[in-house]
């Protein structure tokens, strides 16, 4: 039956049927010598009992089950046990190796196990190769933040060292008195085993943990991983300073053979995506679709692994029973439809044996996968709505701080940056044009006496009625007044002399018609002095220094206005060009 599950089944290293404990003989397929492979990877490994040397206490942990009152209705899915990533003792590299153990009829006790040695380098080659947006990547862990096949480079992007630690012995000595695998003494079996427990801890697993990285919020993330269920999205930072988004989705659950504990515990596949969150606000879409075919492909070959493992459990424990092929046709079949992304096709159920708990328990997969994958497009959806969410607020906030640097905060007319900007703009657009542009230097008369006589509370809501009333003479959207500093407003505005100089009176005019009451005031009421200058400015290098003499003419004009009595306007001498 070997030959025609490797021919079948799906992508493998090694298929083979273990024996009990006390006669742990291999049948492998495809054929290879064994024992020279371990003794070569394995040195003193070729004359110790096979379970005890590289898996101790998985057989007992087995048999620990057999007591649970409901054992026997158990489905063979759950009982697949996988081992963590070792090194191969054929010098393949590295592989997981998934176990179905093979039971007595009543399963009251195993018979060995049937086994897949599988190279995880394509499913690892696809998670290290995803590329999300410009800089980001995908990585597969289990819940204790252990990582799955690290590249190098992923292992310095998340702050772990590069050196490879090593969980178990790297070589067993040769004993001089070991019992020979074949012998029938249960005394020698018994004392290799016990041996083997206290010298050996099983194969050599590289380990990799997150909770080993330098970013805090990494490790602080590993540590309580087993505590959260279904999808997880946290922020850290790296050395450089560059804030990161990682978002963790609960895989798979399965058993897990523990080299450390020399048990079988619980254990949960996480697939991670790790992106600049630069990124993750500037590609909203790229970032979903390639959380969903990094996540996408990994599922598919996760599945497909743990279909193939149930296959070979029920062919092997009914290997006698060559005329159920036709169930194991079919299941083939709906494992190349899983392929095809076709989750709805279950298998049909021709078989009255284990077959038909196995086409069973791939049809009840096939439902979970459908579940599966509904959540993970709700948990893309839920990420996106909330990188939409937050960069609105963003948009939101850097239009109030624009308005904010560009208005004066208690006139709420433009302030003295922003007019200075606006300055620039229209010299370099008029002198384009050759058109002139004047400029408006305007003070309030008497202010600081206003405030004296009548309070700073008098003398804001005076500033605010003043700024709103010149503000209302402006008719051309090209025009500006702003707040140039204290009670001093200046405006810019394209028009020639004559224009500037009607511009001006009406200003005046205006404000004195507003008959803000002042006392100490010549007309007893709020007035204001204005200096105009006018130019036809064209471009030039020294186009600031000309800026400043506009605004030095100007300035001058309104100290004139000042000397000559206040409330009126005066008009500096004409300049053709600056």
């Amino acid at each position: 039956m070997l030959p025609i599950v490797a021919k079948h089944g799906a992508d493998k290293q090694w298929l083979y049927l273990a024996g009990p404990e006390h006669t742990p003989v291999l049948t492998i397929s495809p054929w290879s010598d064994v024992p020279v492979l371990t003794e070569t990877f394995y040195p003193g490994s070729s004359d110790k009992n096979w379970w005890n040397y590289f898996f101790p206490g998985i057989l007992d942990s087995w048999q620990q089950w057999t007591k649970a009152p409901d054992f026997i209705r158990t489905p063979p899915r759950e009982q697949v046990t996988l081992t963590p990533l070792y090194k191969d003792a054929g010098g393949t590299g590295l592989l997981m190796t998934f176990f179905a153990p093979v039971w007595n009829r009543d399963r009251s006790s195993h018979y060995g196990a049937a086994a897949l040695d599988y190279s995880l380098n394509n499913i690892l080659d696809i998670v290290n190769e995803e590329h999300i947006g410009e800089s980001g990547f995908a990585v597969l862990l289990q819940s204790d933040g252990r990582l799955l096949g690290p590249s190098t480079e992923t292992l310095q992007r998340l702050g772990l060292s590069n050196s490879l630690g090593l969980s178990q012995q790297q070589a067993i000595k040769h004993t001089e008195n070991s019992a020979d695998l074949g012998s029938d003494s249960s005394e020698s079996v018994n004392s290799e085993k016990k041996s083997s427990k206290k010298e050996n801890k099983g194969v050599e697993t590289p380990v990799y943990h997150l909770v080993d990285s330098q970013f805090a919020e990494l490790a602080q993330l590993a540590a309580g991983m087993d505590k959260q269920d279904g999808f997880i999205l946290q922020t850290f930072q790296d050395a450089a300073g560059e804030h990161y988004l990682i978002s963790m989705q609960n895989m798979l659950d399965y058993n897990l053979w523990s080299p450390d504990s020399q048990s079988i515990v619980s254990d949960s596949l996480y697939v991670a995506i790790i992106v600049p969150r630069k990124e993750a606000f500037s590609s909203q879409q790229h970032i979903q679709d390639e959380m969903n075919q990094a996540s996408e492909k990994s599922q598919i070959f996760l599945i497909l692994l743990t279909l193939g493992v149930s296959l070979i459990s029920i062919l092997l424990a009914g290997w006698f029973a060559l005329k159920h092929t036709r169930q194991i046709r079919l299941i083939s079949q709906g494992i190349r439809q899983v392929k095809e992304r076709r989750f709805e096709a279950e298998v049909d159920i021709v078989a009255d044996d284990e077959l038909a708990e196995l086409g069973l328990a791939f049809n009840q997969m096939l439902r979970e996968v459908n579940h599966s994958y509904s959540k993970l497009e709700h948990h893309a959806q839920t990420l996106e709505d909330k990188v939409k969410e937050r960069t609105k607020h963003l948009e939101e906030a850097n239009q109030k701080l624009q308005q904010l640097s560009q208005l004066d905060g208690l006139t709420q007319i433009h302030n003295r940056r922003f007019f200075d900007t606006r300055l620039d703009e229209m010299w370099r657009e008029y002198s384009r044009l050759q058109q002139p542009i004047s400029l408006i230097m305007i003070d309030i008369d008497h202010f600081k006496q206003f405030n004296d006589l009548y309070g700073h509370q008098m003398g804001d809501q005076c500033l605010c009625r003043v700024a709103t009333t010149l503000r209302e003479q402006l008719k051309r959207s090209a025009d500006l007044i702003a707040r140039y500093g204290g009670e001093e407003f200046a405006a810019v505005i394209a028009t020639d002399r004559d224009g500037a100089l009607s511009l001006a009176e009406q200003m005046r005019q205006q404000i004195q018609a507003l008959a803000i009451e002042h006392s100490e005031s010549e007309s007893g009421v709020v007035t204001i002095s204005l200096g105009i200058a006018t130019v036809t400015p064209y471009q030039t290098e020294q186009q600031t220094e000309k800026m400043s003499e506009l605004l030095a003419m100007a300035d001058k004009a309104l100290y004139q206005s000042k000397e000559a009595g206040r409330n009126r306007a005066t008009q500096s001498p004409a300049a053709d060009t600056a």
